[in-house]
């Protein structure tokens, strides 16, 4: 089977704006608006949504409800189990955090000025701007950072102590982060690139050390250990040692500016400024473990054409091929359409594609004797997932704060008018978000992944359930009476590999084996009974269960599709070259980066 790599034009890198991490789930927000939710730690992607919210600055996980804060458009509190969205609309949210079930929020006043929250209470107001908090090692106590240098600790609604991090008011510190660290002691990073660890308790500065030259923006611990990053995206390890904190490591895992960082089940998820997510796990005497999810935009591919989006704009390339075995393979853009938001998946299938934006989903389809396209279908509201299967939509929607599988057939504009289809996920017992839906052995029947497995009968509405205790599955496909199943252990660690199950179509597990990628996975698919494993840069085939064949594809991949006539077709994008910014007060070349 051969294999066609199709590179696609390079992009300007999305920054991200926020980053949210839980036990179960990580979640980025992106400077267009688009927010994903991945699991955690293997980053296989759950949900890639946009609720029409823009300048977001911050994000962070209550249990299951993540909250997403903009500086011009309030709170969105978003159920991670239906997906129902709750907005407050108080503009100027800074910063949004929670713990143990408790919310703060820093509000950036318009007339100057900054105001704490917690749990919709007011708690304190500084008349200078707050940059940081953390909650205090203390129930009712909370920790602020301000732009002018100072770590001000609050009781019950009170400032009990002010410390200043500098004597010299001319050369204020802003402090960047707070976070707690064992007993009363407390470290701050700052703009300057110093380090202090602050005695709340004694209401001294215990230790101050000048990491780098440059802003160090966000830090995090583990047990007795900081990590810092920032400008200088290398994280950097202090330790304390009797009673004060040495450095301990330093380990370079992405090339542009760190934006921040958390602490997860004793990995660091760590998100840059060129849109690439990591989840590293340090080893002091092992070889450490890292998994890089780079910035993906939605393509899609079928016969002789190649669908591409950036942003809101979606352009349709005419591919050529080689008159001459082994040449390259030829390709013009026929058509560029934009949209009204940014464009969060594409399938497609003959000449239509079927796009999906917050607005809802839209198939349009292409007229090549007048390049033109029409809508052929629109299905509005917050749609979670689709995709095309023997020219019928599948969605996955939230109405009505449930969750709600619906069938569309793509023919209604053609005379065969056919309603539209509709079930409640719960009442089929469905207790989990769909990320996966895939042709089942017959017509009407489909697979359902996102937790476990459920072949679903669309005509008589009979669900059967395929699943493990161990392993949560993202993705699964049939072939013949066989059923593959890709996820990760529900109690995974980094180290821990991908897992591939086959199961009988009754749910009787066959067999089991470990993939292992050091990037995101971002498709399955099967033909002539091997299994094609697609993640941004590598593809494994599996025989069975067995490896067959490991690819090293080099640039990152958006999207593939696997046939019997076009074998192997990967759509790619040089991502390396695309322009990154590089702050100028770091001279990142003097330790090997260009």
């Amino acid at each position: 089977m051969q294999l066609v790599l199709y590179r696609g034009e390079a992009r300007q890198p999305e920054s991200i704006s926020g980053l949210a991490v839980s036990n179960k789930y990580i979640g980025t927000a992106y400077a267009s608006g688009v927010i994903e939710i991945f699991s955690n730690p293997h980053l296989f992607s759950l949900a890639r949504i946009d609720i029409g919210m823009r300048d977001i600055q911050t994000m962070d996980f209550n249990g299951d409800v993540l909250i997403v804060g903009s500086l011009t458009e309030g709170i969105a509190c978003i159920d991670t189990l239906t997906f129902t969205v709750k907005r407050e609309k108080k503009e100027g949210v800074w910063k949004v955090l929670c713990h143990r079930g408790d919310r703060m929020v820093l509000y950036s006043l318009a007339e100057g000025g900054s105001e704490v929250f917690v749990n919709g209470e007011f708690v304190y107001r500084y008349n200078g701007y707050i940059s940081a908090a953390c909650f205090g090692h203390n129930k009712g106590e909370f920790i602020l950072g301000t732009h002018d240098g100072r770590v001000i600790k609050i009781e019950n609604g009170r400032g009990v102590m002010d410390i200043a991090l500098s004597k010299n008011k001319e050369s204020a510190e802003t402090v960047m982060e707070l976070v707690h660290i064992v007993g009363d002691e407390y470290g701050c990073c700052t703009i300057e690139g110093n380090f202090h660890v602050v005695d709340l308790q004694q209401g001294v500065i215990h230790q101050t050390v000048n990491v780098r030259n440059s802003s160090l923006n966000t830090m995090c611990t583990m047990g007795e250990k900081v990590y810092m990053a920032g400008a200088d995206s290398r994280i950097i390890c202090y330790m304390k040692t009797n009673k004060h904190y040495i450095k301990e490591s330093q380990d370079d895992v992405c090339y542009s500016d760190a934006l921040f960082m958390r602490e997860s089940n004793g990995n660091i998820v760590l998100a840059s400024e060129s849109g690439v997510l990591i989840v590293v796990h340090l080893y002091k005497t092992e070889k450490r473990l890292t998994l890089q999810k780079y910035p993906a935009y939605p393509v899609a591919c079928t016969n002789n054409k190649v669908y591409m989006a950036s942003g809101e704009e979606m352009e349709i390339f005419k591919v050529e091929q080689p008159e001459v075995a082994g040449d390259s393979i030829r390709s013009k853009c026929i058509f560029k359409h934009i949209a009204k938001s940014p464009i969060l998946d594409i399938k497609s299938v003959d000449t239509l594609s079927v796009i999906r934006t917050k607005e809802g989903v839209r198939a349009y389809e292409y007229d090549q004797e007048s390049a033109s396209v029409k809508v052929t279908l629109q299905i509005g509201g917050l749609v979670l997932y689709h995709t095309v299967i023997e020219n019928q939509v599948w969605c996955v929607m939230e109405k009505k704060k449930r969750l709600i599988l619906t069938l569309e057939d793509l023919n209604k504009s053609k005379g065969t008018e056919t309603p539209c289809r509709e079930w409640v996920l719960s009442e089929l017992g469905i207790d989990f978000v769909p990320t996966h839906i895939a042709k089942g052995r017959k017509n009407g029947e489909v697979l359902i992944s996102g937790s476990d497995i459920v072949i679903f009968n669309s005509i008589t509405s009979e669900c059967t359930r395929i699943s493990s205790k161990e392993t949560e599955y993202f993705i699964s496909h049939i072939f013949g009476d066989k059923v593959y199943g890709l996820g990760q252990n529900r109690k995974a660690g980094l180290k821990d590999s991908r897992v591939v199950s086959l199961f009988s179509t009754s749910g009787e597990k066959i067999g089991e084996t470990g993939v292992v990628f050091k990037t995101q996975i971002i498709d399955m698919q099967i033909c002539n009974n091997e299994v094609f494993i697609v993640s941004q840069k590598e593809l494994i085939v599996l025989q069975g269960l067995e490896e067959k064949k490991i690819v090293d594809m080099s640039a990152v991949i958006d999207g593939a599709s696997v046939s019997e006539e076009n074998g192997v077709f990967a759509v790619q994008r040089p991502w390396q070259f695309a322009m990154q910014k590089i702050p100028l007060q770091v001279f990142k070349e003097k330790y090997g980066r260009r």
